[in-house]
This record gives C-alpha cells, sequence and structure tokens, in this order.
C-alpha cells in the first residue's frame, strides 16, 4: 500500500487508499489532514470556506462508532456517514457538522448542484500515531437511495435521554487520484475548473453519479453477525416486529410483502395472489421490472418466518421456498432473525433465485423509508391491510 511520508503530505496528491503518515513528535503538530487539506486539526467535519457553499468539507471517521457506525461500501460506492450530534443535549441543527450536512443535501434535493461542494474521505487508522488514509471524493446522495432517505434524523439514548442525530448517505466518485494543481485551486477558494476530476464535473453538471466501486464477488456469504442488527435501538425495532406478531405469527406474511416492495425498488402489484398461513407459501405476487411503458412482469413465491433473533432459519425452512419456486420465478424469504450461513453457501452455490431479507436488512428497509424509530414501526404495522389474508 503506498504511503507518504508527513514531509512530503503538503505537496502530495490524493490517492484512493493511500497512506498519510503523521508527525512523530507526540502532539498535535503531528496532525497530518491539516497539512494536506489546510483545514483544521480536529473533528469529524473540517469545512473550508466561510459562505454556506463551502470550498469543500473534510468527513474523519474511525469507522469503530459501535452506535454511530460509519461504513464504506466498496460494492456499490456508498459511503454512509453519521451527523456531530452524537450525545445529549443539543438539538439536532445545533452543530456545525448537520448544519453542512442539511445545507449539502438541500442544495442537491433542490437542484442547485452549482452549490453542492466537495467531500473529501479520510480513515483514521488503528495504531498510536495520527495515520490517515484517504478513502475518496464524495458527494451527496446516491443512485440506489431516494431523496426521502438519504438525509434522515435518527434517534440515539443515552443515559435515558433522546436525541437526534443526522445520517447521511454519499457517493464516492470514481476518481482514483486527485491533482495537488486542483486540490490548491480549491484550498485558495479559485479554483480551476479545467484541472477538475471528469467524474466531479459530471456531477456538477447533470447530476450523474460515476460510482468508485467494484464487482461484488460471486459467493459472498452472510455471517450471522451480518444478517443481525448491531445498535440496541436496531434490535428494539426487530424486537417490536416480533413482539406485535406474538400469537399471531401468521400475520407477518402481510409485513413481509410490504418489506419486499420497500426493498425491490420496483413497483408490486397491490393483489398478492395467495397469503395462505397453512403451510404452503406464504404469499405470491408479480414485480413489475423496469420503466412502465416495457415494464416485465415477474412473478415471486415469498415465506415469512417470525422469529426470535437468535433462531436461525435452517436449510429444511428455506428448501420448502425453492422446492414451490416455478421456472421464470424467483424466492423472497424474509425473516426476523437470520439465516444459517452454510444454508445460504448452498443457495448461492446451486444458483437458486432467492432473495434473503434479515433483520439487519428489514431495519435497513425501513429506515430508508422514514420509520426509523419504534413508534414509527408500530405505528405502521398497527396500519398494514391484513384483510389480504385469505
Amino acid at each position: 500500500m503506498k504511503q507518504i511520508s508527513f514531509e512530503d503530505s503538503r505537496e502530495a496528491d490524493l490517492i484512493v487508499d493511500a497512506q498519510y503518515l503523521s508527525g512523530r513528535v507526540g502532539n498535535l503538530s503531528d496532525e497530518v489532514i491539516s497539512k494536506i487539506m489546510s483545514v483544521g486539526t480536529q473533528g469529524g467535519f473540517r469545512p473550508r470556506g466561510r459562505n454556506e457553499s463551502k470550498d469543500f468539507c473534510v468527513l474523519v471517521t474511525s469507522m469503530e462508532d459501535k452506535l454511530w457506525p460509519d461504513s464504506i461500501d466498496i460494492y456499490s460506492g456508498m459511503f454512509t456517514y453519521y451527523g456531530d450530534n452524537k450525545t445529549p443535549g443539543n438539538e439536532i441543527h445545533e452543530k456545525d457538522g448537520n448544519k453542512i450536512l442539511k445545507y449539502a443535501f438541500e442544495q442537491l434535493h433542490l437542484g442547485n448542484l452549482e452549490n453542492v461542494f466537495p467531500f473529501f474521505v479520510f480513515k483514521q487508522l488503528r495504531n498510536s500515531y495520527r495515520d490517515v488514509q484517504f478513502l475518496g471524493i464524495a458527494v451527496p446522495g446516491h443512485p440506489n437511495i431516494n431523496s426521502k432517505s438519504d438525509l434522515v434524523a435518527e434517534w440515539g439514548l443515552e443515559n435515558g435521554e433522546r436525541f437526534q442525530n443526522y445520517k447521511a448517505i454519499f457517493s464516492i466518485l470514481d476518481v482514483p487520484t486527485i491533482s495537488r494543481e486542483w486540490l490548491q485551486s480549491l484550498i485558495e477558494s479559485d479554483e480551476k475548473i479545467d484541472l477538475r476530476p471528469e467524474a466531479y464535473d459530471q456531477f456538477l453538471k447533470n447530476g450523474k453519479y460515476n460510482l468508485l466501486k467494484i464487482d461484488r464477488p460471486s459467493l459472498e456469504i452472510k455471517s450471522k453477525e451480518d444478517q443481525i442488527p448491531e445498535r440496541d435501538s436496531d434490535l428494539e425495532i426487530i424486537k417490536t416486529i416480533k413482539e406485535f406478531y406474538t400469537g399471531r405469527e401468521a400475520d407477518f406474511e402481510v409485513c413481509a410483502v410490504e418489506l419486499f416492495k420497500y426493498y425491490s425498488h420496483y413497483p408490486t402489484q397491490e393483489n398478492v395472489t395467495k397469503i395462505s398461513g397453512d403451510g404452503g407459501k406464504d404469499a405470491e405476487g408479480v414485480i413489475k421490472f423496469g420503466k412502465p411503458i416495457d415494464a416485465i412482469d415477474i412473478d415471486y413465491a415469498l415465506e415469512a418466518k417470525c422469529y426470535g433473533i437468535d433462531n436461525v432459519c435452517s436449510s429444511k425452512e428455506v428448501s420448502r421456498l425453492i422446492s414451490r419456486i416455478r421456472q421464470k420465478m424467483v424466492g423472497v424469504f424474509v425473516t426476523t432473525s437470520y439465516v444459517n450461513p452454510n444454508t445460504l453457501k448452498e443457495v448461492k452455490e446451486d444458483n437458486h433465485p432467492v432473495i434473503f431479507i434479515t433483520s439487519a436488512d428489514i431495519v435497513d428497509i425501513l429506515k430508508e423509508h422514514e420509520k426509523n424509530t419504534v413508534f414509527k414501526v408500530k405505528e405502521w404495522l398497527e396500519n398494514l391491510d391484513y384483510s389480504v389474508r385469505n
């Protein structure tokens, strides 16, 4: 992995995944991001520029905060970053970082792309120094996330006090190297547009996201930990769903169908042709794939399991769904728990057309549709139409 020395950092280009070494004196003068970017020495948000529309903003993350888990998906080019209101006592917009997020996403949603500034993402490395890794240049939003879900206020709980913080979705653009000359022009508030990276230029001109992403491995098998939410507040959402259907587990079929409608990102026919709860397929329906003028109907069969978070779904339960998938049909397996990783591996190796939606996916799906608290989830469950069950 390429490493840039502390002495060379001030004049260096920004290279994706390169490490930028800090000083070794042992105090704040070792801080390297401030040398590279001419910004402050501390904090997750480090803007450059005095106006609301900044010249740029540096985002710094350790990706180790379990309560507010920043993350990057290298397969989709999606970067998830949480705001800076991480403790009780302040309104969500009192923190400068959240003000920056609010402004940037407002400009995106209004179509004022000329006011959207670049975000430079750095990861703090796990060592005793202040070394960092450059992850890429990011812009607000993502082509797979709608405008109602790319910036959402989530509730946190600390010492019995509730408070809100932003969860923001960014796109990492396909820019492997950022020239020092262009970066310096941004620092001096006199951008040299002819040096602007092509992917960033295309975003500003027409809103096109040229993503930095890699092909997903053909056999990526999720562990139990990958399939179950990590945060206590997310686990409470799953617990709420499980308790809501206690004694009436068959009604979870309706919830599962609605979750799949959200998940698919494509229109799904409202009439579910069969919801039985009698040991057969839990549901069947049709998803319309493509634009309305030339949409293709794809039949699906759905199996729903409303289990406790640690109650594993076995190959027997998944095989039951697979055995009922007809030709040119997909299977959907939805559970409030998780699926045995060996079962997932078998399904992928055999190329069965099955989509798995586990408890962690359920939480993500609901949050994307602004159902990010126990109250909102329970209200949503109560308002589902259970009359469709036979």
